[in-house]
Order: structure tokens, then sequence, then C-alpha cells
């Protein structure tokens, strides 16, 4: 019988480092079981403007900033369901799935290795 793992998504904010409008990235935290990794949405939001509850950004009553915070929430979804849709092919395939297969697969680095391993094999 296989263990079932422990799998979160989180996104925080990195409120120690503002940029010139006074917004701060938002950053990915994948878990599973105790193992976990981080990376950069490369997304930025104004910390008023973020509930940390949920995870997600919120509209503010000071700002106009409904279309931003659509555009926010829109592309957080979509990156999470891309992370599950990972997490299930990565346990289906090998039975286990690892934070940081997720995160090389998001950024794109684990087709990068392959695809120099090939180049360098076909010369």
């Amino acid at each position: 019988m296989l263990k079932k793992s422990t799998f979160k998504v989180l996104f925080y904010l990195k409120t120690n480092q503002p940029n010139k409008k006074g917004e701060v990235s938002i950053v990915t935290r994948i878990t599973i079981d105790s193992q976990s990794t981080t990376f950069s949405t490369k997304l930025f939001v104004h910390p008023s403007d973020w509930n940390k509850k949920t995870g997600r950004a919120v509209v503010s009553k000071n700002r106009k900033n409904s279309e931003t915070v659509s555009r926010i929430n829109r592309l957080l979804n979509d990156l999470e369901v891309k992370i599950q849709k990972l997490y299930d092919k990565y346990c289906d395939e090998q039975g286990f799935a690892l934070p940081k297969d997720i995160k090389n697969s998001i950024l794109g680095k684990e087709e990068k290795s392959n695809l120099s391993l090939i180049t360098v094999k076909n010369i």
C-alpha cells in the first residue's frame, strides 16, 4: 500500500525587496511531505493588495486595481493547476514527486538539460 504524501502549494510575498513602485514579488512554495522549494512567479503586487490567508491579490479601496488583481489571480490559479498536474504526472509515472522536479519542470530547466544532452550526443 502506497503512503499518501502531503502536498501543498503556497503563494506569499517577498516583502524585503520592494521595487520603485512599492510592489513586492509573489513567491511560490511547493511542499511535498517535509521537502520544499521556492521560486519567483515574476509577478509583483503592492503589499496592501494581498490577502495572506487566501494567498491571492485583492481589490483595494484606495487603488483602482481590479484589472491587475484579476490578471494576477488568473495567472496564480493557472500556475497552481500546472503544479498540481505535474505532481499527479510524477506520482503516476514514478510513484512519488519531488518539489525540485516540479520546480525545474515549471522553470523549463528539465527540458534545457535534456536538449543539451541530445545536442552533445549528436555532435
